[in-house]
C-alpha cells in the first residue's frame, strides 16, 4: 500500500528543508493512506514496499479491488446458472447443496424462474437445516424481511448459527441489530467489535453437494 509521506518540492533550500522533513517523517513511520487531490499541493513524495518517490498529487495510488479488507466474502456455493431441472432432482435427492442453490434462483429469478421468495425460502430450509452457513444466512435475511416464518426473532437466531459459522455478513447483520436494539438489547461495543463472536472460517460446505 502507497503512503503520502510529505509534500514535495524542488530546487534550494526549500528542497532541503523538504528532504530532512520528508526523512523525519521516514523515521517516524509514514502512515498509508488513499491519494488523490486532498490539498497536499502538485506534488507528493509516495512510499511503498518499492521505496519513495515524487508524484502528482492526483494520481491515485491505491487500487480498491486490490484491497482484501473491502472485499465482500464469497459464497463457495453461488448459483452459476447450473441446470434448474438438474438442481431440482438433486434437491429432491437429499442434495441440501442443490437446494441451496435452488433457492438462490428463486430468490434472485434466475435461470429461467420466475421470483419467488416462498419457494427460496422453502429451499433455503433444506440447506439450513443441513447447517450449511450462506443458507442460514440468507434464510436469516427472508425471515427479517418477512419473507419466511419466523419474524426478527428466527431471523437471530439464524444470523448468529451463521455467524458462528464463519459467514461475515451474519455477523454484520447482527451487530446492527444490536446497534439500533432491534429484538436484542442495544449493545454499541458489540456493534464496535463486529459481533460478539470471533467467526471460524467458513468451509467451503457443510455438506456434500451434486457435481
Amino acid at each position: 500500500m502507497a503512503a503520502r509521506c510529505a509534500p514535495a518540492e524542488a530546487g534550494g533550500r526549500g528542497g532541503i528543508a523538504v528532504a530532512a522533513l520528508g526523512l523525519g517523517l521516514l523515521l517516524g513511520g509514514c502512515q498509508p493512506r488513499m491519494v488523490g487531490g486532498s490539498g497536499f499541493g502538485p506534488a507528493v513524495q509516495v512510499c511503498d514496499e518499492a521505496g519513495c518517490r515524487v508524484q502528482s498529487s492526483q494520481a491515485q495510488t491505491i487500487v480498491i479491488a486490490d484491497d482484501e479488507r473491502l472485499q465482500r466474502q464469497a459464497d463457495p456455493d453461488l448459483y452459476r446458472g447450473e441446470s434448474v431441472a438438474e438442481l431440482r432432482a438433486a434437491a429432491a435427492a437429499g442434495d441440501p447443496g442443490a437446494a441451496y442453490r435452488l433457492g438462490q434462483a428463486y430468490e434472485f429469478g434466475a435461470g429461467g424462474l420466475g421470483r419467488n421468495l416462498g419457494q427460496a425460502a422453502r429451499n433455503y430450509e433444506v440447506a439450513a437445516g443441513a447447517g450449511m452457513p450462506f443458507a442460514q444466512y440468507r434464510l436469516g435475511k427472508l425471515a427479517e424481511e418477512g419473507a419466511a416464518p419466523g419474524g426478527r426473532a428466527r431471523a437471530i437466531r439464524l444470523y448468529t448459527e451463521a455467524a458462528q459459522g464463519g459467514v461475515a455478513q451474519a455477523a454484520h447483520n447482527l451487530g446492527f441489530l444490536y446497534l439500533q436494539g432491534r429484538g436484542l438489547p442495544r449493545d454499541r461495543p458489540r456493534r464496535r467489535a463486529g459481533s460478539p463472536w470471533r467467526p471460524k472460517r467458513a468451509s467451503p460446505r457443510a455438506s456434500t453437494t451434486s457435481a
